[in-house]
């Protein structure tokens, strides 16, 4: 695991792919997601995500990204939502994806090669990691 998140990251960020059929990119974003501890909405992040929700002017799903991250004590929270994350949030530090240091090709072409030889299946190319 790399990371944690919400399992609302799932119809975020497979919704348009699943309905464009971008198989590639399903798989890559799937091979993405499967590197994150994805943990379910309970009702202190709800709760939480509220306050951020009316602290910050967030929608109600960059609320609840943004609660999943601060509740489980992540150092940094990763997105690409320049408009909605700024400064101005306190709780935890923002990090859009452009600043993170490229990954090394190899790594994971390696690491997708073998979850493939687990499934079965030819692993999705290598790919830079996108935030919610």
């Amino acid at each position: 695991m790399v990371g944690t998140g919400s399992v609302l990251l799932l119809p975020e960020v497979l919704g348009r792919p699943l309905r464009d059929g971008g198989t590639d990119e399903i798989r890559i974003l799937t091979g993405l997601l499967a590197r994150l501890d994805l943990r379910p909405v309970d009702r202190a992040t709800a709760e939480l995500a509220t306050a951020l929700s009316s602290r910050y002017r967030l929608k109600a799903m960059d609320a609840t990204h943004l609660a999943t991250a601060v509740g489980m004590g992540a150092d940094r929270f990763i997105t690409s939502n320049k408009r909605d994350f700024g400064a101005q949030i306190e709780e935890i530090g923002i990090t859009f994806p452009e600043v993170l240091p490229d990954p090394p090709t190899q790594a994971i072409g390696e690491e997708q090669a073998r979850a493939g030889e687990r499934t079965g299946e030819e692993g999705p190319p290598a790919a830079q990691p996108a935030g919610p």
